[in-house]
């Protein structure tokens, strides 16, 4: 096909907005849509394009990142249903009653902790079995376990506030050293790590501290602290009659 190399003919064939195609390099182009671009600055625009596209795609990425973030956050908060929270306090009263029998237990029971401890445990019926039965419990995932490891999945933060970012660390991961082998005092600071953030958890969970402190009560668990008694305001002389 021969080139068109005439001045005038490819003045008048960009004229109407076609592409003009210089003799020398017909891939850079220059008259678009009728706009007067020279050879050079469409040539510029194309190396600013190309540069620029890896910047565009990455923001591209992180928007539809950030939006699928929010939705699987929004869908996490969703799903704490009525029934979910429940789910949640019941587990996380259990979880504390138990933290409660195990401490008691450790303490009062013969080799229930300490170095003979893991040996005692393989006999039946010993203290440091029924010890270690305990603690594999307390280390087992339940409502509130679940959720947290739910919601740490989809992007979305801690639904339990006042729950710390250790309590939630400690309940979905078992990060505490609940080994019997360790001395008593050792095993007992565990299982109150535990005890503690399964507390904030059932408070997180839209539990009242009445309730868990009645449900605690109730099983003899944690004696009620009486409130102060208020002693009468006195007067300085006057009568409630005359005030009357």
């Amino acid at each position: 096909m021969p080139k068109v190399t005439d001045p005038a003919l490819l003045s008048q064939l960009n004229g109407g907005g076609m592409v003009q195609i210089a003799p020398g390099s017909p891939t850079i182009p220059g008259q678009v849509a009728g706009q007067n671009i020279s050879n050079a600055q469409a040539s510029e625009n194309l190396n600013q394009d190309r540069a620029s596209a890896p910047w565009v795609l990455r923001k591209i990425k992180a928007e539809a990142l950030n939006t699928e973030a929010a939705l699987r956050k929004q869908q996490a908060g969703a799903s704490l249903t009525p029934d979910k929270l429940k789910a949640v306090r019941v587990d996380a009263l259990n979880k504390i009653i138990l933290a409660r029998q195990l401490k008691e237990k450790s303490r009062d029971g013969w080799f229930a902790t300490g170095f003979l401890a893991p040996t005692m445990s393989g006999v039946g019926g010993s203290a440091a079995r029924d010890v270690q039965a305990k603690a594999d419990t307390l280390k087992a995932g339940g409502a509130l376990a679940e959720v947290l490891k739910l919601t740490a999945a989809n992007g979305g933060k801690n639904p339990f506030q006042p729950m710390s970012n250790s309590d939630v660390e400690l309940i979905s991961r078992n990060v505490a050293n609940l080994d019997i082998g360790q001395s008593d005092e050792e095993f007992q600071r565990a299982v109150d790590q535990y005890e503690s953030a399964y507390r904030r958890g059932f408070l997180g969970a839209r539990g009242s501290q009445k309730a868990l402190q009645d449900a605690l009560v109730k099983l003899g668990l944690e004696k009620r602290v009486a409130k102060p008694a208020v002693k009468p305001a006195q007067n300085d002389g006057w009568h409630i009659e005359e005030v009357k």
